[in-house]
């Protein structure tokens, strides 16, 4: 049982621990509402006792993996058509737009990165050599760490025509190879055993 004065950041830290590495918190109910990440951060700070009834759902870290590995194939899918949307916002001089789909094709490459760094933590050997015709997921995520600075620094100087080409070129080919590499990773992923299991 947890203090009552506990803070929910506090709590939910404690939780973090508690369960280990190989689980992680899914999901968050206060009452009767599910959080999201906002609603928790409104929360953080505030005490267990004015809070309400909480209840803390976990998932094994390789099942939500697993659930990534269903969703990241569509994630690729809706940035390759982003691509054309920012093209359509700078030829319509919406640059106010183009930028905000630009911090969302961002957001959602940051974390295709993340998840591809996961499932390799999390997965055998074969993932890190997991490769379709197009090449191999470990040149992709080199390839696409190039792309990533040279779209960052034409964006900040506001060079247009090459950051266009780039995105279009370069960025949008990448997507279409890693659409096809998650497609197969979904179906040929397996965690690691465990030391316990071997």
């Amino acid at each position: 049982m947890f203090d009552s004065n506990v803070s929910f950041e506090n709590l939910t830290e404690r939780l973090k621990l508690e369960i280990g590495p190989q689980r992680v918190i899914a999901e968050v109910k206060l009452g009767t509402d599910f959080l999201g990440l906002d609603d928790e951060a409104k929360i953080a700070q505030q005490p267990l006792s004015k809070l309400g009834p909480l209840e803390f759902f976990t998932k094994e870290v390789t099942d939500l993996l697993k659930d990534s590995l269903q969703l990241a194939p569509r994630i690729c899918e809706s940035l390759a058509l982003d691509c054309q949307d920012v093209l359509a916002f700078f030829e319509k001089e919406e640059f106010e737009a183009a930028h905000e789909r630009i911090g969302e094709i961002s957001s959602l490459v940051d974390w295709l990165l993340q998840c591809i760094v996961s499932l390799q933590s999390y997965g055998d050997e074969s993932f890190k050599t997991l490769a379709v015709e197009e090449g191999t997921l470990v040149d992709s995520v080199r390839a696409m760490e190039k792309i990533l600075k040279e779209l960052h620094g034409h964006l900040s100087s506001q060079n247009y025509g090459p950051f266009l080409r780039i995105l279009l070129g370069e960025f949008k080919p990448q997507i279409i190879l890693w659409k096809a590499l998650f497609e197969k990773a979904a179906t040929s992923w397996t965690p690691r055993s465990s030391k316990s299991e071997t």
